[in-house]
């Protein structure tokens, strides 16, 4: 299926999507993982202190100050599957099914401060802030290997 993210998944997470019980998967998302998730806008040159992390809603759309790298990222990549496998082996047990919404989610503190996460990017330290990417699932399309 075209533009489909796969993804690995915990059996009980998996399990839940099954039956439906699950309508929804969450993603941290890190600097090493980002270009999964979002297509940075813009690398600055100088990157971002830890107090310049967050979110600016001054423009037309929510753009995100990711991490001290100077990432900046705006809305998330679009997907219209998650292919979602539990295991590594050749005939794990994978399901595919449609994302109905995308929300990235940035953490906050009790003082509505975004909170910040530590990453090793490249053998480098980085600070960013906790971002969750959540996917609304809608019907499953397809199984593979479902005991």
């Amino acid at each position: 299926m075209s533009n489909t993210l796969t993804l690995q998944i915990k059996r009980d997470s998996f399990d839940a999507i099954l039956r439906g019980d699950q309508t929804t998967e969450s993603r941290w998302v890190y600097p090493s993982n980002k270009g999964l998730y979002f297509d940075p806008i813009e690398v600055r040159e100088k990157g971002f202190t830890p107090d310049e992390l967050g979110l600016d809603v001054s423009g037309d759309e929510d753009i995100i100050y990711f991490d001290t790298l100077g990432t900046v990222l705006s809305a998330p990549r679009e997907y219209d599957y998650l292919r979602l496998i539990n295991g590594r082996r050749k005939d794990a047990p994978e399901l595919t099914v449609e994302i109905v919404e995308v929300s990235p989610e940035i953490n906050v503190d009790e003082d509505d401060k975004p909170y910040l996460i530590a990453d090793t990017y490249r053998g480098e330290k980085v600070a960013c802030i906790a971002l969750g990417i959540n996917y609304t699932l809608g019907k499953i399309v397809e199984t593979k290997n479902i005991p």
